[in-house]
């Protein structure tokens, strides 16, 4: 049992334990164990992609889908150990290590949408703090009870998700290029369309006990691998190829600032100090600049 939960149940808790549809069953345990492992293979695939990638932007985009990844891997097991859950009043099983997975992976997620849109620092870390906030949200109404403050939880983070759906596909979009804007269009609708499943899903489980503990890990399971391992596989191997070089500094002031200068680099370039050397000065250039030199000179002289 979880450390949170030490103190003796009361009789309502364990009648509930009692009931299956309350705790998490063998069913339920495969569930989490599959999820976990493919995590892992996810975690390894983006970190050979990481190993080996010829560029730095490739590198870097890895870089995040392995930590990602890893994160999610780490709760998954947490949850499989029969760990990272609270008992509620009525018996059932509350997997807070979920939200702790999910407050530091959406955040990265929205990082990688901004990074391949361009967008600045303000506006990002807009979209993160009303991510965070719908995701503190939902887990203070996971922890309690009292149907009232269940869903008047429930309702505060819907508002807190607006402003992100918002930011993601519209405001971002002024970032994008004739390069990005393919990539991006597809990707934001993609994870939008994932995460606007998220609510449906805490509604059906978490807020209203419909589904039992067994599904509502299936269904959640399902999200989180398509939402995180689907999601990065198609940015890293299917949009390789539009992946900005740098990070964006396009100021969010200015709308009419040069989008993404000079960050779409042959991808056989391994320094980046290559792209911007000067060009090689021939035997016959520097006779031409030495003779110029000295017909300038004789001109002051006289």
């Amino acid at each position: 049992m979880d450390i949170i939960n030490a103190q003796p149940l009361n009789a309502e808790q364990i009648a509930g334990l009692d009931n299956p549809f309350n705790y998490t069953t063998w069913r339920g345990k495969v569930i989490l164990w599959v999820t976990f492992g493919l995590f892992v293979a996810a975690c390894i695939a983006f970190s050979i992609s990481m190993i080996v990638a010829k560029s730095e932007k490739i590198r870097k985009f890895s870089l995040t889908y392995t930590m990602i990844t890893a994160i999610a891997a780490t709760a998954y097991l947490s949850m499989a150990f029969e760990q990272g859950y609270f008992i509620k009043e009525n018996g059932r099983q509350m997997y807070y290590a979920r939200y702790i997975d999910w407050f530091f992976t959406t955040p990265l997620l929205i990082y990688e949408l901004a990074t391949l849109a361009g967008v600045g620092l303000p506006l990002t870390l807009a979209a993160i703090f009303f991510d965070i906030l719908m995701i503190v949200t939902g887990l203070f109404g996971a922890l309690t009870y009292r149907e009232s403050v269940r869903w008047g939880w429930f309702a505060i983070g819907c508002f807190a998700f607006i402003p992100v759906v918002y930011l993601i596909l519209f405001n971002f979009r002024k970032y994008l290029n004739e390069k990005t804007r393919f990539p991006y269009t597809v990707q934001s609708i993609y994870l939008c369309g994932i995460w606007l499943l998220y609510p449906l899903a805490w509604g059906l489980t978490e807020g209203g006990y419909i589904i039992r503990e067994d599904w509502e890990h299936l269904w959640f399971a399902i999200l989180d691998i398509i939402a995180k391992i689907f999601f990065g596989f198609n940015t890293i191997f299917l949009f390789r190829k539009y992946l900005p070089y740098s990070e964006g500094s396009i100021a969010d002031a200015k709308p009419d600032a040069p989008r993404h200068p000079e960050m779409w680099r042959n991808e056989t370039v391994t320094k980046p100090d290559a792209y911007f050397s000067p060009k090689p000065i021939t035997p016959g250039t520097r006779n031409r600049k030495n003779a110029s030199a000295t017909a300038n000179n004789r001109v002051e002289m006289q």
